[in-house]
């Protein structure tokens, strides 16, 4: 098998930060290309250490690596147990006796809501639709809505013209009234009046 990084780098999984960066720079002195440029070995070696170290010296990298290696060890070990070799390529089998629920390839695929789940979209009783039905419905919704907006704007502008004219037809009564009454009083009369009601603002405003 291919060796791991820890391998690479000689060192033990639980090797702190500072050992990885230590192991690393003996080594890159030690298999630089520079000392024997015509061993092709070299270079390999060369270029595994630095992938080595690129990985485990990182933190994140480094915890996805281990969780993979984890992985990686506990399958191969489930096939031994069932008697597959470590070339065979069948699947692995999640009904075998090792099982970690954690891992996504060993869940238990029966607990899996298939696309035909009764709550597909949120709402119980409703079943997953056709993508060009989901098209149609939310075309037929935008629609409906647009129809609703022009019939509220259609009533709302009846609404304001109606009573944009009846103002305008009580203005014009008013008005007609006070030319009427002008008409009936004679110019002195109304003056009078007019001036009653000047003077009559006026003590009020006092």
């Amino acid at each position: 098998m291919k060796p791991t990084h820890y391998e690479t780098l000689g060192l033990k999984e639980c090797c702190s930060a500072e050992e990885v960066r230590s192991s690393f720079v003996t080594l890159s002195k030690k298999y630089h290309p520079d000392k024997d440029s015509k061993n092709p070995g070299l270079h390999a070696k060369f270029v595994s250490i630095n992938e080595a170290y690129s990985i485990l010296s990182k933190p994140v990298l480094r915890r996805n690596y281990d969780f993979d290696l984890r992985t990686a060890r506990a399958i191969a070990a489930q096939r031994k147990y069932n008697g597959f070799s470590a070339s065979d390529d069948r699947m692995y089998q999640p009904h075998s006796a090792w099982r970690d629920e954690s891992i996504w390839s060993m869940r238990d695929r029966r607990k899996d809501k298939g696309p035909n789940d009764s709550s597909y979209y949120g709402i119980k009783g409703v079943t997953r639709k056709p993508n060009s039905w989901v098209a149609l419905g939310a075309c037929a919704l935008m629609l409906a809505g647009a129809v609703v907006h022009y019939v509220h704007y259609k009533h709302s502008r009846v609404f304001t013209i109606t009573r944009l004219d009846r103002k305008d037809r009580i203005l014009s009564e008013h008005l007609e009234e006070a030319r009427n009454r002008a008409k009936a009083n004679g110019k002195e009369l109304q003056m009078e009046i007019f001036l009653q009601r000047v003077e009559s603002s006026k003590n009020g405003i006092d």
